[in-house]
């Protein structure tokens, strides 16, 4: 499967130059791709857009097979998210943090809770699964998300500067889950395809390639 962006333009009001000019992306499942720049050269945008939560004004986004037709699947139903800002319920034990993801898709409490515990092992919590989130550190509620981005089953991962306020022994501990958990889904087995924005260079290193985007457009 395939996240294919051909052309994909995006103005914001106001703005004499387009935020995305005619950027050009493909990401497939069991991949994991890095995009890098400057600071306003439209990477959050490019993954917003990736993600469903922004329209283009010109150009396509889809979620195509690996032959190239469309899918039709929603981009939203595609993809689920990692972001800056981890917003997890402090009261909530790690493991229901995590389940609340796999239960607002339609999935039994029970099971849930089965795939977030499966989940919470590939990132190396399973022993702080009981915890509320509340008590663990930056790098363990990081961990809580990422897990709570993959126990969705969603074929791709969309990350936004998730290691951006982390210190470097934490953010290498978190990258290792990340990309070992999207290599190896807990829950299926299958590969989840990444996309992670990151000013890192370390982490555009350890992704299987980095974009980088310049004023808009995709430049390398």
């Amino acid at each position: 499967m395939r996240l294919s962006a051909r052309g994909v333009t995006v103005r914001f009001d106001g703005s004499d130059a387009p935020v995305l000019d005619g950027a050009d992306l493909e990401v497939r499942t069991g991949e994991t791709v890095a995009i890098v720049g400057p600071s306003g050269s439209g990477k959050s945008t490019l993954l917003s857009v990736l993600g469903g939560l922004l329209a283009p004004d010109a150009g396509t986004v889809a979620v195509l097979t690996d032959d190239g037709a469309d899918t039709g699947v929603p981009l939203a139903a595609a993809s689920s998210w990692i972001l800056q800002t981890t917003n997890v319920l402090p009261e909530r034990t790690a493991v229901e943090n995590v389940a609340i993801s796999a239960a607002l898709a339609g999935v039994a409490w029970c099971d849930a809770l089965d795939r977030a515990h499966a989940a919470l092992a590939l990132v190396g919590l399973a022993d702080r699964a009981g915890s509320r989130a509340r008590v663990l550190s930056g790098g363990e509620v990081q961990r809580v998300v990422t897990a709570r981005a993959l126990v969705a089953d969603r074929a791709f991962v969309l990350a936004d500067e998730p290691t951006g306020q982390l210190d470097s022994a934490t953010t290498a501990s978190v990258l290792d889950s990340l990309l070992g958990a999207v290599r190896a889904h807990p829950v299926t087995g299958r590969g989840a395809g990444l996309v992670v924005v990151t000013h890192d260079p370390e982490v555009a290193r350890r992704c299987d390639r980095a974009v980088r985007l310049d004023s808009g457009r995709v430049v390398a």
